[in-house]
């Protein structure tokens, strides 16, 4: 018996099949999507595969090496997977090894026994003392510190989970002698927070409009692939679970995604309620043993209905027949590292494969998916109203101009704070959604008008309040650089430095100082940094520990507060002025599900949407919750300027730590693309640029961007991948991305 293999560990020159043979003991354990070990190279070092095939011949000339060690009883990944890493290799300009890495958690061939290295207090006092004078300039230092003093002990791979950092910051703090790292034996991973407990939720009985969207899903008439597209609170949730229920009545399995870790316990509650026994979850912030154990249950088919993140895609679900995408216009379903995959695209590759109907949902979906219903490609589902007879929420567009001539320079309006007032003494709760973390975005010398950047990155950095006994610092949200405020400016010396900018720290103590007798809770990626922490907030403010919510991004979908009656949707102008294609339609959707979040059950509820620009296009069409108005201006202006969804769009991005290699190179790619792509008549692909990309300097490493349009997203891999094989040097790397979200 023959096995043909991927190289866990392939880089490019590595990255093909190999033949092994296969000991006769062996041949009825193995077989494909099994981990095997491997003899490797000149050196015959051990190495993990992935078995792809097996065959009694090969066209292999010499003498074939032989698979030296079967790593589990079970295959790693399904069938269909297999498949699958063809076309994200194809897609994504990655190896073998890449999308395998995607499937398969690192603790199949890792985790040996229950020994671990495990990170401890030194000295409380001392740990103390560094961060309130400030001492570190690593935020990621600053957090594991944090951590450890709040639990004195954990896991190394506890904390790399828990706060998504490299062991770098965590050796560096041993190295500072603030902490020790011991080899330990645990039972389990240590962990300082607790798992959300999850309680059984009576689930509502559907309408009629949701009977006939459930009915259309499962028919398997039209189109494979569904767009659930209602309004927000129209129960898109409770569709979802009703078809999920036919799916594994009928001895199926679904992937059910939500775009942000925030929405997983309150999606985890509901599911759970439903299928207590064959639920399991996968996101970023499970330990590897945890994770683990979820992958294990899943390929052993005793979880039926995977919910999680974006990584929940590759979930080894056991007849896979339904894969729900919710709100999947959102940006987190991209990835942000290599391989830079969506996961809505990750979707439909395994919906083809399978045969799995597929469902994505939204109020505001993203334009090339309505585009696609509109097309007839995409089969449309529509959810018209709220459930429960609920209104949509009434919202006032505030002209904050009108504010500042009227002596208000307060961040928030008069008619919010009024409406905020009655709303609390009536016992409703406010959520006020400002879509920028730290204090204030840059300090201004008002002498000479300069800004502090980070010395790393060419931008500047944010200021941040870290807590009661703790001076303000400067953070970089990019590199992660961390500085003290200096007193006087670095350029000039003069002290009349300002804070510009409004950032959520700087909203929460104004709202503090305006409602002192009630409590507050902000949740950004700061407050959020730890594990479990997602889940505390939320909870607290379910259960009416606070009144207020203060948030970005992660507050303003999916979430259901019956309680809350008034949104305020602060610093709108920030959404609509960024600077690329898409601004519009995130500034929509922001707005549009930001003010979903009123007025859900029975009370009324009402919306302020704070602007310096309140003619704008986007804030008259978000006030109206009409998407289709904005969807019919925003694809004329994709359609006049050539972009999704009518010309694939895609970045390559080249870096070096040398700014003369950097400019050269990126040179010599463009004039590759030119003679490529002339060579094509007519030519049917464009090129933009070299230049600098938009964030320059980048952890110390100069940055040079070309853009390019094409007819669709194959043609734009095949370039990319001539271009990573052609362009392979140690001096600079290249990242390209195939519909960059940025």
């Amino acid at each position: 018996m023959i096995v043909s293999v991927y190289l866990r560990d392939s880089v490019r020159r590595t990255d093909r099949e190999y033949d092994y043979l296969v000991p006769d003991e062996w041949s009825d354990r193995i077989g494909p999507g099994y981990y095997v070990r491997v003899p490797f190279g000149s050196q015959n070092r051990t190495e993990t595969a992935l078995v792809i095939s097996t065959r009694e011949t090969t066209e292999i000339s010499q003498p074939l090496k032989t698979v030296c060690g079967i790593l589990d009883n079970l295959p790693v990944l399904q069938r269909d997977q297999i498949g699958l890493i063809r076309l994200i290799r194809s897609r994504y300009t990655c190896t073998h090894g890449d999308a395998i890495r995607l499937m398969v958690p690192s603790a199949v061939a890792e985790m040996k026994g229950n020994t671990r290295f495990v990170a401890a207090l030194k000295d409380e006092e001392k740990a103390l003392s560094v961060l309130a004078e400030n001492e570190l300039n690593s935020l990621a230092q600053i957090r594991v510190l944090e951590l450890l003093l709040e639990c004195k002990e954990a896991s190394v791979a506890e904390i790399m989970n828990s706060l998504s950092v490299s062991r770098s910051p965590i050796h560096s703090l041993r190295d500072k002698g603030l902490i020790d790292i011991i080899k330990k034996k645990v039972e389990t991973e240590l962990s300082c927070m607790e798992d959300t407990i999850v309680d059984e939720d009576d689930m509502p009985t559907p309408n009629e409009s949701q009977c006939e969207a459930v009915k259309e899903i499962l028919s398997g008439e039209g189109p494979n692939e569904c767009l659930l597209f209602g309004v927000t609170g129209s129960g898109k949730t409770e569709v979802y679970l009703r078809c999920a229920q036919k799916v594994v009545a009928e001895g199926g399995s679904v992937i059910f995604l939500v775009p942000e870790i925030s929405l997983t316990p309150q999606m985890i509650r509901w599911v759970r309620g439903r299928f207590p026994e064959e639920t399991a979850v996968l996101h970023s912030r499970l330990t590897p043993r945890e994770r683990y154990d979820q992958w294990n249950r899943i390929r052993r088919g005793e979880a039926k209905v995977i919910v999680g993140a974006r990584s929940a895609i590759f979930a080894p679900a056991v007849h896979l027949r339904l894969i729900i995408v919710d709100e999947e216009q959102d940006t987190s379903y991209k990835s942000e590292t290599h391989p830079r995959y969506h996961a809505r695209d990750i979707a439909r590759m395994r919906s083809r494969i399978t045969g799995a109907r597929l469902v994505f949902g939204s109020a505001t979906p993203a334009i090339e998916t309505f585009f696609s219903a509109k097309s007839g490609y995409t089969k449309m589902i529509t959810l018209p109203e709220r459930v429960r007879d609920a209104a949509m929420p009434s919202v006032r567009v505030i002209d904050m101009r009108d504010e500042l001539r009227r002596g208000n320079r307060s961040v928030l309006s008069q008619s919010l704070v009024n409406e905020m007032s009655r709303a609390l003494k009536t016992g409703e709760q406010v959520i006020l959604f400002l879509n920028k973390r730290g204090y204030s975005s840059f300090i201004l010398c008002r002498a000479c008008g300069n800004t502090i950047l980070c010395p790393h990155c060419s931008v500047a950095m944010t200021l941040h309040a870290p807590g009661k006994g703790r001076k303000p610092v400067l953070i970089c949200h990019y590199c992660m650089f961390v500085q003290k405020v200096p007193e006087a400016c670095p350029e000039c010396k003069s002290t009349l430095q300002g804070k510009v900018g409004l950032g959520t720290q700087q909203l929460e103590e104004t709202v503090k100082e305006i409602f002192p007798n009630h409590r507050v809770i902000r949740m950004d990626r700061d407050t959020t940094a730890t594990r479990g922490a997602h889940a505390r907030l939320l909870d607290a403010f379910r259960n009416k520990e606070a009144d207020i919510l203060i948030g970005t991004q992660m507050i303003a979908k999916g979430h259901d507060f019956p309680k809350v009656t008034v949104v305020g949707i602060i610093s709108a102008d920030m959404l609509i002025r960024a600077s690329d294609f898409r601004a519009g339609e995130r500034a929509f959707q922001l707005i549009t599900q930001a003010s979903g979040r009123s007025g859900r059950a029975d009370r009324p509820g009402s919306v302020f949407i704070q602007t310096y620009q309140p003619d704008d296009e986007i804030v008259a069409y978000s006030a109206a919750f009409d998407y289709e108005a904005f969807y019919e201006k925003e694809v004329e202006y994709r359609k006049r300027l050539g972009y999704p969804p009518f010309l694939a769009f895609g970045s390559l991005i080249l870096s070096s730590t040398d700014e003369r290699v950097g400019t050269s190179e990126i040179r010599r790619v463009k004039a590759y693309l030119d003679e490529r792509i002339s060579s094509e008549s007519p030519s049917v692909v464009s090129v933009f640029g070299p230049g600098p990309a938009y964030i320059y300097k980048v952890r110390d490493r100069f940055r040079f961007q070309i853009n390019i349009k094409a007819p669709n997203k194959s043609t734009l891999a095949s370039l990319f991948r001539e271009i990573t094989d052609y362009f392979d040097r140690p001096e600079y790397a290249i990242q390209t991305d195939i519909d960059p979200m940025w």
